[in-house]
């Protein structure tokens, strides 16, 4: 899944492995999860997007 939710932040599924992204997320991880959720919206995948 390109995305996983849990209760401590989203995941983000990466070339370079999961990267954790919160609150105090570093600005490269927030842009890379405005990319993931445009890429989500124009192709979306099922169970792309979970809770947990």
């Amino acid at each position: 899944r390109p995305l996983a939710l849990d209760r401590h932040g989203l995941w983000l599924r990466a070339a370079d492995g999961d990267r954790r992204v919160g609150f105090g997320a570093p600005v490269r991880d927030l842009r890379g999860l405005r990319g993931a959720c445009r890429r989500l919206l124009v192709s979306p995948a099922p169970g792309g997007v979970r809770g947990a």
